[in-house]
């Protein structure tokens, strides 16, 4: 019932800044991936709701018949990614290539990352318009910019009998986009924690305000 469920249900607090820990990942590399007006990049990928536990090594095969790939930048979440091209031609072509291509269980979502802090003045230079027949990331969008990104919170203590549409739930009326239970192989059970993703990290604060111990 509801009452057994939250009460066998906590958020690991600790845990759950993973999301503070990749925004701080990234700025040692030189990306505020936080900064809404940062200018977008004009050579480096951000890759964002990425599977929980995505490797460099994972995205470094699926984007290995990219040309000019030069780096690739994943915080221990897994959750975001940011791929450093050799040229704009290179990144392009990567993104035309790869954009909500399914990667393990999920489309990849592609958009520019913010301009890295040593990209030079060459990086001030407006963004060229795509060609007609591509689509780039923040075409959409009045401006390139980077969105406010979405969190995710680390949920452990979870009840076996406890579902993702009922652990969903609980947050409700915050936006959740999505609510994961991992199972072991072999096993109908979940493995007792999940992750709970938030549209935005305003959210995921909310959630954290308002969750003091056990749900319920």
């Amino acid at each position: 019932d509801d009452a057994k469920t939250g009460a066998a249900t906590t958020l690991a607090l600790a845990e759950a800044a993973v999301q503070s820990e990749a925004r701080r990942f990234f700025v040692a590399r030189g990306y505020d991936v936080s900064d809404a007006s940062a200018a977008a990049s004009r050579t480096a990928l951000l890759a964002k709701n990425l599977p929980a536990g995505t490797t460099a090594d994972e995205l470094r095969r699926l984007f290995g018949s990219s040309a000019g790939l030069d780096g690739v930048h994943v915080p221990e979440s897994g959750l975001l990614a940011i791929l450093e091209f050799s040229s704009s031609a290179d990144a392009r072509k990567a993104f035309k290539a790869l954009a909500y291509r399914r990667f393990k269980s999920a489309p990849l979502y592609l958009d520019w990352a913010p301009k890295k802090r040593d990209d030079g003045a060459a990086a001030a230079a407006p963004y060229p318009a795509p060609a007609a027949e591509e689509r780039s990331p923040g075409d959409d969008d009045e401006a390139h910019t980077v969105l406010e990104v979405p969190t995710t919170l680390f949920v452990k203590n979870v009840a076996f009998e406890t579902t993702e549409a009922r652990l969903a739930a609980h947050f409700a009326p915050l936006d959740v986009r999505s609510v994961r239970l991992p199972k072991a192989a072999g096993d109908a059970r979940h493995k007792g924690y999940g992750f709970v993703e938030f549209a935005c990290s305003r959210d995921a604060d909310a959630a954290l305000r308002s969750t003091r111990g056990p749900l319920d």
